[in-house]
């Protein structure tokens, strides 16, 4: 088109007026009539548009019919088509008089083509239309107003956007010009309703994805969200926008319906061809037909509502289409759309608060506004549709005209029972899931909206549902989401649809659903006292203690109870039986003295009883060979615990603060299968319930006797712990560490803090698998050994390394210590960068007052601001290191967790990214103040990982972007701040010297320390 000026008027008010024509082409006959505009006429309607055609016979006398006006009027694109006699007709210029009236009619558009006259000429009426405007003038010498008048609205039309076509082939130009009538028609034609909002900035992202300006390919993109969200009416408003710029194009909303494949092949051939519906009936003749008749065209097509099955029969392939054709598939089901191997899927997002308000308004008041009495009811209503806009029509279209009470009452019986209309489109996704997926579908809207995902793939796993594609499923339907931190969401709707679900069976009575999760449901079940044999899980979690107190002996009466957790509920009476199908049974203050005698834990997983009144288990042995992991921690009444042979399976045990806990020399014998008990946790306390010991081995392994000689039968047997990974020895009283500890080859971490020996023995060296050692508030430690060499990188769940060296005040020859901590980083650091998972952190607590001069970038305080990161390909990682200290004061107790608050990680302006927790604890008696230095290294990946939320452009655009360090509590200062973006010569070029290069001469006696 021919842009140098502006344009026709439009406007979307178009859609209001009912136009008799699509399009009037206004010519000269003799020029044009059986070359230029007759194929014009073809190819308009070949794409079915309705053109007015001027009749040769509608011609009499010097002025315009009044059928011709009327045309005019009533066409939606009125085109002019200026050739070298059309300023010579007088007809012609009447037309062009009252096409440029249009002009600034609502609705219409005015379009000039210059057939074999320049742009130029027609404007500036030179040559022949200078001519022909000579002739005139002399014509109508009593009517020269009017010849002016035609001049005037002549060049108002010439300078509109149009086409210049002169010496141009004309097949390619006719294309163009129905190409932009189509777009213009359908623009109008299909604008979607007035109600969507929120849909343009949809539109315009759906459309890069497109990519539409690559015309030799063929691009499929797929569109998925949950049910309700708006993603038919994206494609809708996508099609109409796009259409036009395709030789053919067809929108199938429901890809079978109550047809199959066949009808839905015809379907498409029929729109893409124009040949109406043909009559085929064999599936190869028409998927033949497909492969060879699309080929040569470019087409749109949009295929919405499908499912896996329905692709596979339509049986319609990407290479089948020609050049700069493009398809769009809708789905609830992103896998169908990955499995079909769309090139981008564009996930539909819920309408954000200010477009959710204007739908609704629309909808509730036919209007943009609130009216003021239904401020607040207009709150509860947005908060329960969450942003789905299915939800807000329903809702706005079914409260508009009604009074505020009736608002109140319907709002009400909402939260009791969800509107028909929103649930039945919801429950289509639920409907296509498998029986497992199903459960969890309906676990999570009952149970784990908002927990994380790991604790809810534990809990899934033990209930047999194959939580690791069931979630995966979820998440692919719309049906959940797992957040950047690994939280399950699911939308309101949709948990309120779950839950619908469960209730269904009998709406008023809860002891015949399978699940319970409200406190007066259950209550309500207890005092019913009837048999629920439907009941299969009940989660109840309150933090403040009720009132009311419910009657035990109705969980007797729940024979298939397979999950039950209780947390903030009280029970009174007698509990004569549990359920033998119970898999996790987790029961906070457990009332009564011991489990019922008829219980039979045999397919138990997990037994959680904190704080309970429990005095012994059970009595005598029973079968637990699924147990593996039992928690009786705080239970300050237990005495005695049940024998543990049948437990072959069992990994961790928590007897924490267990203080009456006496029989427990049976717990010396090794279970039968040693290696799968990993962890032990046992905090023996005294009178004072003071912190005795943590004791973390790879089978039970206890000892009540004194806390000096513990040590003498615990670690005789460490050398037959080949498979131990994790040993926590911290706060022990250890005088000596024998060097039988270097015999734990496989020995990953091991925390040795809180002990009063002086030397670590030569034997830690080999221990190279080491990569965690702890030696905080070693008070007595004078000699800090060589640590074991590295010959593997980090693998697992946690690549990371990480030394700790806190509150150690005898510590001497800082040299030796630092020498032996930075060659331990380098080589660990070398190791790990051969490696193909090159993503982790080492993080190291040290005793230091300077930071070293090698971190070029400090900064006092506890912040700074980082510098572009490199781009060359050497860029391995970033260095920061943070100088701080803690001081003695009333305040320093330690708090429930054990840790100095000390954390660290990085915030862009007003945006706080994740901040990592720096494991080292202080006590109650920290009586040495002294500065500290926190030694960091991210790995490129690791570092990206860190801030991808922060700088979604990527880490090449860092402005604003702070490394931060704070200790919230106790007492403690952050000094300074450093870091270095750190390059793989530097590993090689790296040591102590360099570290400390141009640091002042007096740094190695800031930190020895005499006796």
């Amino acid at each position: 088109m021919d842009n140098h000026h502006k344009g026709a008027q439009t406007s979307s008010s178009s859609s209001c007026m009912n136009w008799k024509y699509d399009v009037f082409v206004s010519f000269h006959g003799e020029d044009t009539r059986n070359t230029f505009t007759d194929h014009l006429f073809g190819a308009l309607e070949r794409r079915s548009f309705v053109a007015f055609r001027d009749d040769i016979k509608l011609r009499k006398g010097e002025n315009i019919s009044t059928e011709l006006l009327q045309a005019i009027e009533g066409s939606n694109i009125l085109i002019v088509v200026f050739s070298k006699n059309y300023a010579s007709s007088t007809w012609c210029l009447q037309e062009l008089a009252k096409i440029a009236d249009c002009i600034e009619v609502p609705g219409q558009t005015v379009l000039p083509i210059f057939y074999d006259v320049t742009p130029s000429e027609v404007r500036k009426q030179t040559e022949n239309y200078g001519k022909a405007f000579l002739e005139h003038e002399q014509r109508f010498k009593q009517h020269l107003q009017m010849v002016q008048s035609w001049r005037e609205d002549l060049a108002r039309v010439a300078n509109l956007s149009g086409w210049d076509i002169s010496n141009r082939p004309q097949y390619g130009e006719i294309g163009k010009i129905v190409n932009e009538v189509t777009r213009l028609l359908d623009h109008k034609l299909l604008t979607p309703p007035d109600d969507i909002v929120g849909m343009q900035s949809r539109v315009e992202e759906l459309e890069k994805l497109l990519l539409l300006d690559s015309i030799d390919d063929v691009r499929v993109v797929g569109i998925c969200g949950m049910g309700g969200i708006g993603k038919s009416t994206l494609a809708t408003s996508l099609y109409c926008r796009i259409s036009g710029q395709f030789d053919a194009s067809c929108f199938i909303d429901e890809l079978f319906g109550d047809y199959g494949p066949i009808e839905a092949q015809k379907q498409i051939l029929g729109q893409t061809l124009n040949e109406g519906i043909m009559q085929l009936y064999n599936p190869v003749m028409t998927t033949n037909l497909m492969r060879t008749r699309l080929r040569h065209k470019k087409v749109l097509i949009v295929l919405d509502n499908v499912d896996v099955k329905q692709l596979d029969k339509l049986a319609i392939k990407r290479e089948w289409l020609g050049a700069g054709s493009r398809m769009i598939i809708i789905s609830r089901d992103e896998h169908i759309l990955i499995e079909y191997e769309v090139d981008k899927v564009y996930k539909v997002q819920l309408l954000d608060s200010e477009d959710a308000h204007q739908l609704f308004c629309r909808k509730a008041f036919k209007c943009n506004y609130i009216t003021r009495d239904y401020m607040e009811l207009t709150g509860e209503v947005l908060t329960y549709a969450k942003g789905l806009p299915l939800a807000i029509k329903v809702l706005g279209s079914f409260l508009f005209g009604r009074d505020v009470c009736e608002w109140r009452s319907a709002l009400v019986r909402l939260r009791e029972n969800p509107e028909k209309d929103i649930m039945d489109v919801l429950r289509i996704s639920y409907d296509a899931l498998r029986d497992t997926e199903k459960e969890i579908f309906l676990d999570i809207s009952c149970f784990f909206h908002g927990k994380l995902s790991s604790y809810v793939e534990d809990l899934l796993d033990i209930r047999g549902f194959y939580p690791k594609i069931g979630l995966r499923v979820l998440v692919e339907k719309s049906l959940i989401i797992i957040d950047q931190n690994g939280f399950i969401i699911m939308h309101d709707l949709l948990q309120e649809l779950g839950r619908s679900i469960v209730r269904e069976v009998s709406p008023k009575e809860p002891r015949k659903w399978s699940r319970l999760w409200d406190y007066e449901d259950l209550h309500n079940v207890t005092l019913q006292n009837m048999a629920a044999e439907n009941l299969e899980a009940i989660i109840i979690i309150r933090r403040d203690d009720p009132e009311t107190t419910m009657k035990a002996d109705a969980l007797s009466k729940m024979n298939h109870l397979k999950l039950l957790i209780l947390k903030g509920v009280n029970f009174s009476g007698r509990l004569n039986h549990l359920s033998s199908e119970l898999q996790y049974l987790s029961w906070e203050k457990y009332p009564f003295p011991c489990l019922p005698p008829s219980f039979r834990p045999d397919k138990l997983v997990e037994l959680i009883l904190k704080h309970s009144s429990i005095k012994q288990l059970w009595e005598g042995s029973k079968l637990l060979h699924n147990l593996r992991g039992m928690d009786l921690s705080n239970s300050k009444n237990l005495i005695k615990m049940p024998e543990l042979r049948e437990a072959p399976n069992l990994e961790w045990l928590d007897l924490k603060g267990c203080i009456k806990l006496s029989q427990i020399n049976q717990l010396l014998e090794k279970p039968k299968d040693e290696e799968h008990v990993e962890r032990l946790e046992m905090n023996q306390q005294q009178a004072t319930s003071s912190l005795y010991k943590v004791l973390t081995l790879p089978f039970e392994f206890m000892y009540s006797g004194r806390r000096e000689d513990s040590i003498g039968l615990l670690l005789p047997d460490l050398p037959h712990f080949s498979c131990l990974r994790h040993l926590d020895l911290s706060f022990c009283n250890l005088r000596q560490v024998p060097d039988v500890i270097g015999w734990l080859h496989a020995l990953e971490d091991l925390n040795l803090g809180g002990n009063n020996f002086i030397s670590l023995p030569p034997s830690i060296k080999e221990l190279s698998k080491l990569r965690v050692l702890n030696l905080e508030h070693c008070k007595d430690l004078r000699y800090f050994p060589e640590l074991p060499s590295r010959t593997q990188g980090w693998v697992g769940r946690r690549p990371h390394a990480g030394l700790y060296i806190f509150n150690c005040p005898k510590l001497r020859v800082i040299e030796h210590c630092y020498d032996v901590v930075f060659s331990w980083m380098i080589q660990i650091l070398k190791v790990h960068m051969r490696s193909p998972f090159c993503k982790g952190r080492i993080q190291v607590v040290i005793p230091g007052a300077q930071i070293p001069m090698w971190f070029n970038k400090q900064n006092m305080g506890g912040s700074i601001s980082l510098d572009p990161s490199p781009t060359i390909s050497s860029w391995i990682g970033v260095a920061c290191c943070v100088e701080f200290v803690v001081r003695d004061s009333p305040t320093n107790l330690e708090d429930e967790r054990g840790f100095l608050h000390f954390c660290y990680g990085f915030n862009m302006k007003n945006q706080v990214g994740n901040f990592t927790l720096v494991p080292i604890h202080i006590e109650k008696d920290l009586t040495v103040e002294s500065d500290h230095l926190l030694l960091l290294f991210l790995t490129q990946k690791e570092f990206r990982d860190y801030v991808k939320y922060l700088v979604p452009k990527g880490t090449n655009d860092l402005d604003g972007l702070k490394f931060s360090a704070e200790i919230s509590r106790p007492q403690g200062e952050v000094k300074k701040c450093g870091y270095r973006w750190v390059f793989k010569e530097d590993l090689e070029q790296l040591n102590l010297q360099m570290m400390y290069s141009g640091n002042t001469s007096t740094r190695r006696h800031k930190f020895i320390t005499d006796d």
